[in-house]
């Protein structure tokens, strides 16, 4: 239901706890007017959701929009107070903030995903974010979920050293940094909107490559020189298999840094990297033929050989 509903509020509890059937008696007083207002009014003893999205203590409630989850943080024993925080949610046009586990959750499950890291004590900040609230609404008619979250440690650990704050598109779990200007939330919104569109393979920096092949069982990495021809024409063939390698869970990046690649033995580029969870391939064969580069990296999820690295690796 979460993944499928515009607006729902689901009462996350233990069905041991006396405090959590008190709740329930009370909050069944609003269930009908939440309905009537668009909201259904869920129950859930599921601990795998509640873990999975970081709710703790039980009993509580979570509002969901589309798909992304904000907390009651009042009584739950005041069905009037929660009733009027479940319609101002639905009304509300800001940017949502999440936590840590929440985002790593949605980044996980959502194929496209903007998201603000910022300080909440910081002026920049706080600017940044009232610009681009305007531009919330577009992102969600599109099918892009645009979170927020203050949490520069989380930031430093994806590769986003810049002074926050930053805006990064995830697009099935491969992050974007946005260069502009955040104040200006056209410029931002053209930039999204091309991110959402584009079929391109996704350009990451060297920080962000490392911590993609961490967190991730399977990457593909092109190492490329954008100013070579012969990158231009090997990228453009590998864009092909994009769409087939993500159906194996295979993300493809690429990275435009010969130190990077030089850092895996790699000589000349072009050259194609298979990141079988963290032990590095080389593939050997012929870059222009992406039907061979496809079934190679399809190959390499049923191959239990030891993998065979160079001295770099």
């Amino acid at each position: 239901m979460i993944d499928k509903c515009d607006y729902l509020a689901v009462l996350f509890y233990n069905t041991d706890d006396p405090a959590a059937q008190k709740v329930l008696n009370e909050l069944e007083n609003i269930d009908d007017e939440s309905d009537k207002a668009g909201i259904p009014l869920v129950r859930s003893e599921s601990k795998n959701i509640s873990d999975a999205y970081g709710i703790s203590p039980l009993p509580a409630l979570v509002f969901f929009e589309g798909g992304v989850p904000n907390l009651y943080p009042g009584d739950l024993s005041n069905e009037e107070e929660v009733l009027k925080w479940l319609l101002e949610q639905q009304s509300s046009d800001e940017i949502e903030d999440v936590s840590s586990k929440v985002l790593e959750q949605m980044i996980a499950k959502t194929e496209h995903l903007a998201v603000l890291f910022y300080d909440k004590n910081d002026r920049r900040s706080k600017d940044v974010l009232r610009e681009l609230e305007n531009i919330d609404d577009e992102a969600d008619e599109q099918g892009m979920p645009f979170v927020r979250i203050d949490d520069k440690e989380l930031a430093a650990e994806y590769g986003f050293d810049a002074d926050l704050p930053v805006l990064v598109y995830f697009e099935k779990k491969v992050p974007s940094v946005y260069q502009g200007d955040l104040t200006n939330e056209q410029q931002v919104w053209k930039w999204l909107h091309l991110q959402l569109t584009s079929d391109g393979i996704e350009e990451v920096t060297e920080k962000i490559l490392y911590n993609l092949i961490e967190h991730n069982q399977f990457v593909a990495v092109l190492f490329y020189d954008h100013k070579s021809k012969k990158s231009a024409k090997v990228l453009k063939e590998l864009e092909t298999i994009d769409d087939e390698a993500d159906q194996y869970d295979i993300l493809i990046v690429k990275n435009d840094n010969f130190s990077a690649a030089q850092k895996y033995g790699l000589k000349k580029l072009p050259a194609l990297m298979f990141f079988k969870e963290g032990s590095p391939i080389i593939y050997e064969g012929n870059l222009m033929k992406e039907e061979e580069v496809l079934q190679f990296l399809i190959d390499q999820l049923a191959n239990d050989e030891i993998e065979d690295v160079n001295e770099h690796a």
